[in-house]
């Protein structure tokens, strides 16, 4: 589960609004995907147009067979008999209170529950929406707005606990008003769900009226979800042979060849190897524009096979990944592909799986053994299993499931060794009692030790680094600029690595960052300007200008964005045309998402760094009139006032988001800090306690309270709230320097000693620091 448990309209699991060092983000993840591509890059001619699947038949028989049965094909259908799988026959599902019923009406198929007004009324459904394990429904709740309804018919045989109807929020008593509720601007299917279920997908929203007209070409995932627009293809096979010879992506604007005339010669050690190294990721990344957790800026069909000028992928970010890499939350395939051995040696999407049928070329172990001699591997000797049992499964061991909405169990494919040694040491999951739930990770660990007396340690070898980077503990430092340095991690650790570093800005991780920049992989080199961005203006320009031209789209955005206010004034003419492009391009990518409040919010801020403050006031005002319970707007439409010297107004922004978010402890926070600068210290005391029992993993709103505390002649109370905090927060700078001073006030030399020799460990290179510390251990000496 995420933070704030979103789901998008097709049950998903999206992230809460989070502030990166550029923007506010609600990162997409979706489900069904691109067909895979078996066609390399190469740009057409002309602009191609789409022509339908139908076109593709009488060519590709076997392929449009193949197709016609999978669920791409029945990714987004309309509801009729042949395609509504749950039950429309009276039948009453009840979930907090409301109970809801299922009915057909004059052919069409209808829901009574609880609509935008709370109140129940009757809704036709428009659309199904996938076929297994589950089947959502669309609704039409205005004209052009279709919201995916938060009850779910599951699929599976009844034998298998399926046939039945049931809520993929229980227990949270979702109301009207609420963004996840059915009628929610987080279950809105235009934005949340629609380009992964059909094919060119265009949203088609009207800012000034706020409504969509969006459009499809084909309403499932046809072949050119994958291939892109045909038209071109057609006229190619329509053409003569000679001029057909000439054409090497054959009428497409993209060709992917990475698996052409490509073998796997079995070695004798029953491994075998890629006959040629893989150049590219086209195919890989056409997969990831669905099967990923990603934010979408464009929906052009030339950026298909170009992952980063439509879309921005996650990294293996906490809550979202286990520290290790395994999938937590919702973040399906790529993120957990890129980071395996299986990737690095050169394996794409159709090496395992039909692109077409979307099913394994092989069953079972089948699909392993194509590569992994099954005389070696698929033995007992290997995984110590009876033969035939689920335990002989190379994906039991290898690629344990993690349920997703309630009945869907997925695979990870970052394809692993188990470690059990690491869920004794860092919490992290392991196959081996995924399955022995009565047996313990101790137990797990011995038996692999039995087996395996000097057991490999796997391909992703990050797990420790990024524990203590996301506990901020000793080391973190180091151990980051290890592996985000490391050429032999994947790009997608070293990424990972660098958006962890940017909480430890230093001299030492700019330094890194900067050498990131030349990296050929475009995700690092956006995670190293989140280092950039909070350097000196002339840094950034030094660093960021050239990057203006960069081949990603998402990599020239960024470091316009970056660069925009102070480091763009003294930008060179050449590159002042170069950032004006890019930025543009920011600007365009944050509008295709105008329905969506944290898009305006990012315009917001951006236009504050540029000093267009009526700009800005209007995108904020933009964003709360879209979502007022999105409190990033208000907070920083507050802090504009503030600097403008409207603390009255900043005031009054915050009231109003707190009344629409009561429990926000950010709200409260910044309008505990709003009347603290108003000298209203009595009345910020009531509002710094809420937001740091509010929201206790925010250390900072707990450091505040004890200052304002300890500023009120509260010291006692100060140090209490410390000393909490700091149970959940051990290595938090500014608690512990705060808690030193105090200890020494109290007398209690011995104990701020003590925190200072762990500050110390925390910030070697600190002078500050050492100074404190050389003085507290002269204070301490008998």
């Amino acid at each position: 589960m995420c933070p704030e448990g979103l789901v998008c309209g097709f049950g998903r699991q999206s992230c809460a609004w989070r502030h990166s060092s550029f923007h506010f983000i609600r990162m997409l993840p979706v489900f069904v995907a691109s067909l895979f591509l078996l066609t390399g890059f190469s740009h057409a001619e002309s602009p191609a147009s789409y022509s339908g699947s139908e076109t593709c038949r009488s060519c590709h028989l076997k392929a449009y067979t193949d197709w016609k049965a999978s669920h791409h094909h029945a990714a987004m259908q309309e509801a009729t008999s042949a395609t509504v799988l749950g039950r429309f026959d009276g039948a009453k599902f009840t979930e907090g209170g409301i109970e809801s019923t299922f009915f057909q009406r004059d052919g069409k198929y209808w829901v009574r529950t609880d609509g935008p007004d709370g109140k129940l009324a009757d809704f036709q459904i428009r659309y199904t929406f996938g076929v297994y394990p589950l089947q959502q429904y669309l609704i039409e709740l205005s004209p052009g707005r279709y919201q995916a309804l938060g009850i779910a018919w599951d699929s599976r045989p009844a034998e298998k606990g399926g046939q039945r109807w049931y809520h993929l929020y229980p227990g949270q008593k979702l109301q009207a008003g609420d963004p996840l509720h059915w009628t929610g601007i987080d279950q809105n299917w235009n934005y949340q769900c629609a380009w992964c279920h059909s094919t060119n997908l265009q949203k088609n929203y009207d800012r000034t009226r706020q409504t969509f007209q969006t459009t499809w070409s084909e309403i499932n995932v046809g072949c050119e979800a994958c291939h892109g627009p045909a038209s071109g293809h057609l006229a190619w096979a329509a053409g003569r042979e000679t001029d057909r010879e000439k054409n090497q992506a054959r009428g497409f604007a993209f060709r992917l060849d990475e698996r052409t005339g490509v073998s796997w010669p079995m070695s004798p050690q029953g491994q075998a190897a890629r006959s040629a190294p893989r150049q590219t990721t086209k195919e890989i990344e056409v997969c990831a524009t669905c099967h990923s957790r990603r934010q979408q800026f464009s929906s052009d069909p030339q950026s298909l096979g170009r992952l980063l000028d439509a879309f921005r992928p996650a990294t293996l970010e906490s809550g979202l990944y286990h520290v290790d890499g395994q999938q937590r939350d919702e973040v399906f395939n790529h993120g957990s592909f890129v980071q395996s051995k299986m990737h690095a040696a050169g394996v794409t999407c159709s090496d395992c799986h039909n692109p077409h049928s979307g099913k394994l070329h092989k069953d079972g172990n089948g699909v392993c053994a194509q590569c992994h001699a099954p005389e070696k591997f698929d033995s007992s000797a290997h995984h110590h299993h009876p033969v035939g049992s689920p335990g002989a499964k190379c994906a039991s061991c290898h690629m344990p499931t993690t349920t997703y909405m309630g009945v869907d169990a997925r695979h990870d494919h970052s394809m692993r060794i188990p470690r059990p040694d690491r869920t004794i040491n860092i919490g992290t999951p392991n196959a081996c009692n995924k399955c022995h739930t009565d047996k313990s990770p101790s137990w797990a660990r011995d038996a692999i030790n039995t087996w395996y007396p000097s057991p490999k340690p796997g391909f992703q070898d990050f797990a420790e680094t990024f524990d203590v980077a996301d506990r901020q503990a000793p080391g973190a430092q180091a151990a980051l600029a290890k592996v985000a340095g490391d050429l032999n991690s994947s790009r997608i650790a070293q990424a990972s690595a660098l958006a962890r570093l940017a909480r430890f800005p230093s001299p030492e991780a700019l330094e890194i960052a900067a050498r990131s920049l030349a990296i050929e992989d475009a995700a690092v080199r956006t995670a190293a300007m989140s280092i950039i961005a909070g350097a000196d203006a002339g840094t950034r320009r030094a660093l960021l200008a050239p990057l203006l031209r960069d081949s990603s789209r998402l990599v020239r955005g960024d470091a316009a964005r970056a660069l925009a206010g102070e480091a763009e004034a003294g930008l060179s003419e050449a590159d002042r045309s170069a950032f004006a492009k890019a930025l543009a391009e920011y600007v365009d990518g944050q509008l295709f998402n105008a329905e969506r409040p944290e898009s305006h919010a990012n315009l917001g801020n951006l236009y504050v760094d540029q000093g267009r403050l009526e700009d800005a006031r209007a995108a904020f005002r933009t964003a709360i009139e879209l979502d007022p319970r999105f409190a990033g707007a208000s907070i920083a439409w507050a802090d504009l006032e503030r600097t403008a010297g409207n603390e009255s107004v900043a005031e009054d922004i915050l009231r109003k988001s707190l009344a629409e978010n009561p429990s926000s402890g950010a709200v409260a926070h910044a309008l505990a800090l709003s009347m603290i600068r108003q000298k209203r210290t009595s009345e910020a005391m009531t509002y710094l306690g809420q937001a740091a029992g509010l929201a206790p993993d925010e250390a900072r709103f707990s450091y505040v309270l004890a200052v304002a505390q300890h500023d009120t002649g509260m010291t006692a109370e100060a140090m209490a709230t410390l000393k909490n905090a700091i149970a959940r927060h051990p290595y938090d700078r500014d608690l512990l320097m705060a808690m030193i001073s105090y200890e020494l006030e109290a007398g209690s030399n011995a104990s701020a000693l003590e925190r200072a020799e762990l500050l110390y460990q925390l910030e070697p290179n600190s002078p500050q620091i050492a100074q404190l510390l050389t003085s507290l251990r002269s204070r301490n000496r008998p």
